[in-house]
């Protein structure tokens, strides 16, 4: 199985955020992350808001990888075997699914609204969050772990390699299909935007959400 690790990247050199508006934001783009993860069928882990050294917050999931061999380098995308073609959208979709939340649901000008803050004391009276099961110590760690590891490729840098691998290089064709998986993006997120913020409020009352957490908030629609 093929371990994906998504993070809130801060620049180099700087502490990850600390005020209301950046941990909102951050905490609908790892939703985010999660919410598409699960919608393609991929095995969720938990996700932190916790900042680290590094990151401002980190999610996991898990993908199986293809069985088939990985196609020849240049085959048209639309030559590959299709689990390779479903492999190669579904990851690129993951990566690019924390970024593409934040701006629809926690945009970087203007008011957050309705504020997540808000939602998350709602949420916490509504579903008794604190009675939801705690991230395992082993959860809690490795999401700590991955807020502080500078050597996790950014989530630009996962999707860039996905480029490489699919088309080679950034080229007219690539960007295509780029803008393609982001309206398609789109459409999801809106689909699901009641789980992206469900998760993101509970991130923001209980800071790690655990898979089991997760997988609970993920049963309702």
């Amino acid at each position: 199985m093929t371990d994906g690790h998504t993070s809130s990247q801060v620049s180099a050199g700087s502490r990850p955020v600390t005020d209301d508006t950046g941990r909102q934001r951050t905490a609908i783009h790892e939703a985010g992350h999660i919410v598409v993860a699960h919608a393609l069928g991929c095995r969720v882990g938990g996700l932190t808001v916790e900042p680290g050294s590094v990151r401002a917050g980190c999610s996991s999931y898990t993908q199986a990888p293809p069985a088939a061999p990985v196609p020849d380098a240049g085959l048209p995308l639309a030559a590959w075997p299709a689990e390779w073609r479903s492999w190669a959208e579904t990851r690129a979709l993951i990566y690019l699914a924390g970024y593409r939340a934040a701006e629809m649901f926690a945009p970087r000008t203007g008011r957050i609204g309705p504020a997540l803050a808000e939602q998350a004391a709602g949420l916490a009276a509504g579903l008794d969050l604190d009675r939801l099961p705690a991230a395992k110590a082993g959860e809690r760690e490795r999401l700590a772990a991955g807020t502080g590891d500078a050597a996790l490729p950014a989530d630009a840098d996962e999707v860039a390699q996905i480029v490489r691998l699919v088309h080679g290089d950034v080229t007219a064709r690539s960007e295509a299909w780029l803008r393609w998986l982001d309206e398609e993006l789109c459409a999801l997120l809106r689909w699901r935007e009641p789980q992206v913020r469900r998760l993101a409020a509970a991130a923001l009352h209980l800071g790690t959400v655990g898979a089991e957490a997760a997988a609970r908030l993920l049963e309702q629609p």
